[in-house]
């Protein structure tokens, strides 16, 4: 559980949108378009590691769908970019 926590205080900044994900239905395969709360409780340990495996993909770069957060993004452009 604490790995589950860790992943959602890394990939979201406060902690009601990390409960709005585990909350909202999800369109990655591994939960079926259930909401990861739903996998996590769903009896099984298998449902935990599935959670937890997906969010430690999320956090190591693994791709993961945009949230609201992102909607605002805009890209860099060359002359952000400086060396030193």
């Amino acid at each position: 559980m604490f790995g589950i926590h860790q992943g959602l205080g890394v990939l979201f900044p406060v902690e009601p949108l990390g409960v709005e994900w585990l909350r909202t239905p999800h369109g990655a395969v591994v939960f079926g378009g259930k909401p990861p709360l739903d996998v996590m409780t769903s009896g099984s340990q298998d449902g935990l590691l599935t959670v937890r495996r997906f969010l430690d993909g999320a956090r190591g770069g693994s791709y993961m769908q945009p949230n609201r957060i992102d909607e605002a993004f805009m890209p860099y452009d060359d002359t952000e970019i400086s060396f030193r």
